[in-house]
């Protein structure tokens, strides 16, 4: 049975790796969020796309390749996950593989700090 995380753990991590990236930490949340409202065991597409980022396994191989990262399908591992999505946005410059950045750019600029 896999490790149940709690949302806390799960937004600290990414805010965490994110900047560890040098990634927009709002940005990162705010996508996650509207991925999978933080689930790292959610899937939609039909079961094609898995966990907190909603990876697709042939854009997951590509960019765990780009990292000289293990190809293992590791999409509902919170650290892997989040690690390769902020790979994939801070080193590759994939924002655009989210669907869901253009609800996330809006979300951060109509929050104050």
């Amino acid at each position: 049975m896999p490790t149940r995380w709690r949302q806390y753990d799960i937004i600290r991590l990414i805010q965490l790796v994110s900047r560890s990236y040098g990634v927009n930490e709002c940005l990162a949340l705010r996508i996650a969020y509207h991925e999978s409202e933080f689930n790292p065991y959610a899937e939609g597409d039909d079961g094609k796309a898995v966990g907190l980022w909603q990876w697709h396994l042939p854009s997951w191989h590509h960019v765990r390749d780009k990292m000289g990262r293990p190809l293992d399908d590791e999409r509902s591992q919170p650290w892997a996950s989040t690690d390769t999505a902020m790979y994939a946005m801070g080193v590759l410059g994939l924002w655009q593989w989210w669907s869901t950045l253009e609800m996330a750019y809006l979300d951060c600029m109509n929050t104050t700090p």
